[in-house]
């Protein structure tokens, strides 16, 4: 993105992609403008001019402990009360998007390596338990997580995490939804154009969650794991 893109940047659309370090670094500099003000965290959060200022107050008092603030839209706010440097926020965010850029073309451009050596990292616990911050399975209420390259190989044999609105089998990497309900969204990508698909309400969204629930293999995992980077560089030594 160019710069005059930068500044449509918001903490509310990149909340979730951002990492503990680029939480650590919002505190810091937002934790050193409020110092500076001298204010109490009463006083600033009167400044936000809501009649629950309390509410205000224990939302920033958590913001500067873990870097996470729940109500998103106080961001804008805090950040032009204590006048804090927008270009160096506009960084870290973009910083953060380009990163997930490019680990998301690193899976989508080496998809068909990945699927050819399937086999060999079904059989590999250190290439089976890699992960990638896309590959998600999350329910509401319930509760998700990041899930393995081999556990999605696993159910795109077993066609569980398939669907068929494209030119080809739909490989789905991310589903959430509610298990109660069945509502649920994912996003795969189509095995024979590549194209990224999103859609709502395929069928069976507690039967995919609970699959995830259940599944087990012969061998544990590794104390370290391998970053989604390493499992290319190894699948590309097979290659030869």
């Amino acid at each position: 993105m160019k710069n005059e893109e930068n500044q449509n940047l918001s903490y509310k659309s990149i909340r979730y992609l951002l990492k503990e370090e680029d939480r650590e670094k919002l505190i810091s500099i937002l934790e050193n403008d409020f110092k500076r003000t001298g204010l109490t965290l009463t006083e600033l959060a009167k400044k936000f001019i809501y009649k629950n200022f309390s509410k205000v107050r224990n939302r920033i008092s958590d913001f500067f402990r873990t870097g996470v603030l729940d109500t998103p839209q106080y961001f804008d706010i805090l950040v032009d009360i204590l006048g804090s440097d927008r270009e160096a926020i506009n960084k870290i965010f973009q910083d953060r998007i380009d990163s997930w850029e490019r680990n998301n073309n690193l899976f989508f451009d080496n998809l068909s390596l990945i699927l050819k050596h399937s086999e060999t990292i079904l059989k590999n616990a250190e290439l089976y338990y890699v992960t990638h911050e896309i590959f998600v399975m999350g329910s509401a209420y319930v509760g998700g997580r990041n899930l393995f390259i081999g556990e999605l190989l696993r159910s795109w044999n077993e066609n569980v995490m398939i669907d068929n609105n494209c030119c080809g089998r739909v490989l789905i990497y991310c589903n959430t939804g509610s298990v109660l309900s069945g509502s649920n969204s994912y996003t795969g990508i189509c095995e024979n154009c590549g194209k990224v698909i999103s859609f709502r309400g395929l069928c069976g969204f507690a039967g995919r969650f609970m699959y995830f629930k259940g599944i087990k293999t012969d061998f544990d995992k590794p104390e370290k794991l391998l970053s989604f980077e390493e499992l290319i560089e190894r699948l590309e030594k097979l290659e030869g």
